[in-house]
């Protein structure tokens, strides 16, 4: 669902906000709640990776699904943006190294991601090892890990208020930016609502969950993003606490799960491209919107089948004592 609420917003509000041309939508979805979701379930499945297989094989396990799609999605989107795309979505090839080297976004003024939404790749390969590095010390787990988690969701408050405000340069504020520390919270409650789902931690702890969604609205200023994301946290806990999900009617949302990946590193800019074209030959608003799902989706599927499963299979063939993370980067099953 995370990844649908993703390229509705940008199909319906996000492409009509960085292109008038577009048009009016027939609906506007403007709630930015997707991606925060998605790095909610990102921690929370980062920590089950920890969990069974270790610090180094969570690096190269999720590297290695993470990495090569998004290599090969940075240099289509920058090729399809930049032969057919409007000027708004233009790159020139700075940005696409930039890319490329998994720099974090605002890194440099002069510089920016071929797709704006690659924002989340850089702040997760930061995750990943943080989180590696922090499993090898004794912050693991206990009262010394809960005191990490609150850390990450009122540390970034307290230096919003009162560091960043003594900083005239402003370069401070940057760094916090560029590093995501803004967005820390997300992590926290990732990891608290698979600490209260697998036993490991007891209900107290799902009180970082309010103190994640009021810092998140802190940072945003968006109070009905927030409220949503509080209800997506909801949604997590009662998907990992309760039964299975194997009832037919839900495999389209498991097979969209298992390709969500893809779908979220295709659906921006090449999506608004297609919408683009769309409107340049004259197709209605609910066309250009049809057509930039149908894209999303069929693009993300041939991502994650012709890229993402043969890279993981090749490095898990090579490094026999890799073993498979039970939960990949498409969060969701295959």
């Amino acid at each position: 669902m995370a990844i649908l609420l993703v390229v509705l917003q940008h199909a319906t509000w996000g492409g009509p906000l960085l292109m008038p041309e577009l048009g009016t939508r027939p609906f506007e979805m403007s709630v930015q709640v997707g991606a925060s979701t998605l790095m909610v379930i990102s921690a929370y499945f980062v920590c089950q990776t920890l969990s069974s297989s270790g610090a180094w094989l969570l690096l190269r396990n999720r590297l290695g699904r993470m990495l090569p799609p998004f290599a090969v999605a940075s240099v289509i989107t920058y090729a399809v943006t930049r032969w057919f795309g409007p000027d708004a979505l233009g790159r020139d090839g700075d940005d696409l190294v930039a890319t490329l080297l998994v720099l974090p976004p605002g890194l440099s003024a002069e510089l920016d991601l071929v797709d704006p939404s690659y924002w989340t790749v850089p702040l997760q390969v930061l995750a990943f090892v943080t989180a590696a590095v922090l499993w090898r010390t004794r912050s693991r787990n206990g009262w010394r890990l809960r005191m990490v988690l609150w850390a990450a969701v009122i540390a970034p408050i307290v230096i919003s208020a009162v560091v960043l405000p003594l900083d005239d340069s402003g370069r401070l504020a940057a760094l916090h930016g560029d590093l995501g520390v803004h967005r820390t919270h997300l992590f926290a409650a990732g990891a608290a609502l698979w600490l209260w789902a697998t036993g490991r931690a007891g209900p107290t702890l799902l009180l970082l969950i309010p103190a994640a969604v009021g810092a998140h609205h802190f940072h945003t200023e968006d109070l009905p993003s927030s409220l949503a994301l509080g209800m997506a946290c909801g949604l997590i806990a009662t998907a990992a606490t309760g039964p299975d999900w194997s009832h037919p009617t839900l495999r389209p949302l498991i097979w969209l799960a298992g390709i969500s990946y893809g779908i979220y590193l295709v659906n921006h800019s090449i999506g608004y491209t297609v919408m683009y074209q769309l409107q340049q030959a004259g197709a209605s608003p609910t066309t250009q919107c049809a057509a930039m799902v149908a894209a999303s989706i069929a693009l993300g599927w041939l991502l994650t089948r012709a890229v993402e499963r043969p890279v993981a299979k090749w490095i898990t063939t090579a490094w026999p004592d890799a073993i498979p993370a039970p939960n990949p980067t498409s969060f969701g099953p295959r």
